[in-house]
This record gives C-alpha cells, sequence and structure tokens, in this order.
C-alpha cells in the first residue's frame, strides 16, 4: 500500500464561503482528496482535511496556504480568538502530522 498522510489545515476565514472555496480551489491537485470541511461563523475560522500521498499533500497545503494569504486580512479579523492566537496560527505552515491511516474497505473516491 503507497504511503498516506492527512493534513488538517486551519484558516482564519469562517464566514466567506467564496474564499474558503478560492483556498479549496488552489488546493487541487491529483492525489489528493478533500475528505472534511468545516466553517466555524463564531470562531471565524475553517478546518479543511486532506488525505493523499506525502509529496502532492504537502504541496496542495503549501498552495492554500499561499492563496489564503492573498485573502485573509488579519487586521480586520474578527472571531472568538484573539488576534495573537490567530496570528501564530495562520503564519504557520499547517502540519503535515505523518501517521498510519485507517481505511475501511471502501475506496476513497471524492478527489478534490
Amino acid at each position: 500500500m503507497p504511503a498516506l498522510i492527512e493534513c488538517v489545515p486551519n484558516f482564519s476565514e469562517g464566514r466567506d464561503k467564496s474564499k474558503v472555496d478560492a483556498i479549496l480551489e488552489a488546493m487541487k491537485m491529483g492525489g489528493v482528496y478533500l475528505l472534511d470541511r468545516e466553517m466555524d461563523a463564531d470562531h471565524n475560522r475553517c478546518v479543511i482535511t486532506l488525505v493523499g500521498d506525502p509529496v502532492n499533500v504537502a504541496e496542495a497545503a503549501i498552495r492554500g496556504v499561499g492563496k489564503a494569504a492573498e485573502l485573509i486580512d488579519l487586521t480586520k479579523h474578527t472571531g472568538a480568538h484573539n488576534r495573537e492566537q490567530r496570528s501564530v496560527k495562520s503564519g504557520r505552515t499547517p502540519s503535515l502530522r505523518r501517521r498510519p491511516l485507517a481505511v475501511s474497505g471502501t475506496p476513497i473516491r471524492r478527489e478534490m
């Protein structure tokens, strides 16, 4: 079985669906699958869960961070977290945690 990794980047945007859609669009590439996307308006944050081969997932995460940097203005950001936490969180490269992915009998077919 080829290596798989999961990547769960958080972006400081949870109210503007068009910005989150643009971030997801920037992350689309072969070998990367979207498992989940969640937007939280109170915290003004979205969480995206990707899985795939390590090289392509890393590239997709970097593309997503680049697009988020273009679209999200933290000087105007509001939400339940204080500004320092948002700045630190959004200024870091998403964690590419290496851990085994439990795959049930059903292959993941929803490619980004």
